[in-house]
């Protein structure tokens, strides 16, 4: 529900509801991880504000959201997983999240083609060094 074509309102309902925003699917992804996969920006931003874990990994590959947006190629849903990152742990490096394939989130999307994101990861791995 939370990734199809349209989802808002319904999105938006559930977690107004009390849906649980960190529940896992029977493949381990979450509804943020899902978000952030398909690009859906505005999905991804309900569930970031209503406290949905931004650090969670799929057990299969060790992917979390940040991994998942850089996948996307949406440069908008990676800044904004690297902006709760930076609120709920401070020294956050996007070069130093790997997942069970040993990848970083530049690596996925440099794969996919996204300068937009490698630019976006580059630069924020390069404010976190300089701080």
């Amino acid at each position: 529900m939370f990734w199809a074509p349209g989802a808002y309102p319904p999105a938006k309902n559930s977690v107004d509801s009390g849906a649980a925003t960190d529940q896992a699917d029977a493949e381990g992804a979450t509804p943020l991880i899902i978000a952030c996969y398909k690009g859906h920006r505005e999905i991804a931003r309900l569930l970031r504000e209503a406290g949905a874990a931004v650090d969670q990994a799929k057990e299969d590959d060790g992917c979390t959201p940040l991994h998942h947006a850089a996948r996307s190629g949406n440069a908008l849903v990676a800044m904004m997983i690297l902006d709760r990152l930076q609120t709920r742990q401070r020294m956050v490096d996007p070069r130093t999240s790997v997942n069970a394939r040993r990848e970083t989130p530049e690596t996925l999307a440099r794969r996919i083609g996204s300068e937009e994101v490698s630019e976006v990861l580059d630069r924020f791995a390069d404010l976190v060094r300089d701080a």
